[in-house]
């Protein structure tokens, strides 16, 4: 309450009326009293409000039990003279929206992969690496192969806000590798064995509310390199523009040249180019959720090198605990492929997923950039596996919490596929029908145990007629691919966690074993080595056995440091491979530190 009082008095036997000036509200009286000169009583009367000074409640205690403490007055507490050193004071206030708002993080990876030569079992070209001869030696030296390789990696990211003006951001993110030696032969193969050191993954600059007002006021801007989600996802350099509006509409497009992921030219090609082509698309969608209707509906198409892919996608609310979602996706015009999910709350803690699919003939393969079979290089430009084929493929998963500390999950789908027409060979597809298992168990609040499991079996079958291997001889694998791959599998695992909450100390170990029964190549006899002074029957050692069963493990541990400073290390081990006897097992060891600013 602020108030002007204004006096006026006179020297004189007879004293005038005071004059009283006040800008307190109307509820507050003052009444002015005029005794004597000199004696005005200028104290307020009626105020609005009781001036008074309660004091805290006394806090009652059980008998025995210690009275709480009094919280201690932090460190930039006035009173405890910690703020009496000198503070620095911006120019401009953050709060005003002026200054760049710039984050920054930084991943650095140290990896070791290591494996082991052995004395037992021999390449898939006939080349032994393991007797540990000083022959041997130089031979593996020969071949570039290493017991273990060392190299470092790492990721870059870059984003700044509010760049000269407010709404103009940019972003940047990159990945580099520091390879002292590359062995042509790396004991663990891994997706860096063939790219460059340095890769220019994505680099932007976006602009966010260009017009103030208006229905232009929701356009948004971006140009460079970047990744865009439409029918397919595409690496374009580029520019993409979307603008949203009030009622629930929503519409952008875009357009620019394709980034070549994953190529390396080679002198024996030259006329295998990596595909640069431009790329043009755009999507439209509709939220009539707004409206109170349960329905949102999108459709995007994409153009590269005269093909065209499009989808469409139709969600339904049916009710609050059920959610349905469909989509359609094209190729030159044609349907390649359908999906429809669904998903029901049972309560609330059983949840309830439902989804399945459907290929067609004309699908992709592996990406939206055509493969013509007649080209130059198809067959090093993908893994050619043969034509697709049409395959339906259903899935249901259920999970629900037992006893308020027990997840338990539940799946099962199924696959079918189509046969091959006439001389057709593919790879592709194989019908399979699958159960699946796991289960988590809280012993304590940080504390977590679970378990796995997986069994699926194949339409592969053994070939009617066994072949009979000869000793030291090729023999051709004339099968139907029906008779080529896995019969069934079965897999397990478990894992024990241990975590300290968010952004602290966690840690976690994994076991598990998998077994694989393949369909029948071929069949021993137990017939020796027909030539002179023959080695004997070898093939307990060299050729690959009926079952293949394989294990493994990992110990992980994520600290965070500081709250900017995060360390992760993991360790990978494996037991021996059956399909790989030159070798005792894989190890890789991977240690990262993570820095945000």
């Amino acid at each position: 309450m602020a108030a002007a009082i204004g006096v006026r008095l006179a020297h004189g036997d007879a004293a005038p009326p005071a004059t009283f000036t006040s800008t307190i509200t109307p509820t507050s009286t003052i009444t002015p009293t005029t005794t004597d000169v000199g004696d005005v009583d200028l104290r307020a009367k009626g105020l609005p409000f009781v001036a008074r000074m309660a004091m805290r409640m006394p806090v009652r205690t059980a008998a025995g039990a210690k009275r709480p403490a009094i919280p201690r007055a932090p460190e930039d507490d006035p009173l405890t003279f910690a703020a009496s050193r000198p503070a620095v004071t911006a120019v401009v206030a953050d709060e005003e929206g002026l200054l760049p708002l710039v984050r920054a993080q930084l991943t650095l990876g140290f990896a070791v992969d290591g494996a082991e030569p052995s004395s037992k079992g021999l390449t898939l070209a006939g080349n032994q690496i393991g007797t540990g001869a000083a022959a041997d030696d130089a031979y593996r030296a020969r071949i570039g192969y290493d017991r273990a390789r060392a190299y470092a990696f790492g990721d870059a990211f870059l984003g700044v806000d509010r760049i000269v003006v407010p709404g103009l951001s940019a972003y940047l993110a990159s990945q580099f590798r520091i390879v002292p030696t590359l062995s042509r032969f790396s004991p663990v193969p891994t997706s860096w064995d063939t790219t460059n050191d340095f890769q220019f993954r994505a680099g932007w600059a976006e602009a966010d509310g260009i017009f103030e007002r208006g229905p232009l006021a929701s356009v948004v801007l971006r140009a460079g390199r970047q990744h865009i989600y439409g029918p397919v996802i595409a690496h374009v350099d580029g520019l993409w523009v979307q603008w949203r509006g009030g009622g629930g509409t929503s519409a952008a497009l875009f357009a620019g040249t394709r980034v070549p992921d994953w190529f390396e030219a080679d002198p024996a090609y030259p006329a295998f180019r990596s595909q640069r082509g431009p790329v043009t698309g755009g999507e439209v969608a509709l939220d009539l959720r707004r409206f109170r209707l349960p329905f949102f509906m999108r459709v995007r198409a994409l153009a590269f090198e005269n093909h065209g892919h499009a989808d469409a996608t139709f969600d339904w609310n049916a009710r609050k605990d059920l959610l349905a979602s469909g989509t359609v996706r094209t190729f030159d015009g044609a349907i390649a492929h359908e999906s429809v999910t669904v998903r029901y709350r049972l309560s609330e803690e059983t949840r309830l997923v439902i989804d399945g699919n459907y290929r067609h003939r004309r699908d992709m393969i592996w990406d939206y950039a055509f493969r013509d079979p007649d080209e130059e290089g198809a067959a090093r430009r993908y893994l050619d596996r043969g034509p697709s084929l049409p395959r339906a493929i259903a899935r249901a998963r259920a999970g629900t919490v037992l006893l308020s500390n027990i997840d338990l999950l539940l799946s099962g789908g199924f696959a079918v596929d189509t046969r091959l027409e006439g001389g057709e060979i593919s790879y592709h597809s194989a019908g399979y029908l699958e159960a699946g298992a796991a289960l988590e168990v809280r012993v304590r609040r940080a504390v977590i145990v679970g378990a796995q499991g997986l069994w699926r079996t194949y339409r592969h079958r053994d070939p009617p007629v066994p072949v009979i291997d000869i000793e030291n001889q090729v023999q051709d694998l004339d099968f139907p691919v029906r008779h080529i791959g896995e019969r069934n599998l079965v897999e397990g695992g478990m894992v024990a966690r241990f975590s300290g909450g968010a952004r602290k100390f966690s840690a976690a170990a994994e076991i598990f074993v998998r077994r694989t029964r393949w369909a029948e190549q071929y069949r021993d006899d137990g017939t020796p080595d027909p030539r002179t002074g023959g080695g004997g029957d070898l093939e307990s050692d060299v050729i690959l056995g009926e079952f293949d069963l394989r294990g493994g493990g990992r110990v992980s541990f994520d600290a965070w440091v500081t709250r900017r400073l995060r360390l992760r290390a993991e360790y990978d081990l494996s037991s021996a491979l059956d399909w790989a006897p030159e070798i005792r097992g894989l190890k890789a060891l991977r240690v990262l530190a993570e820095g945000q600013f």
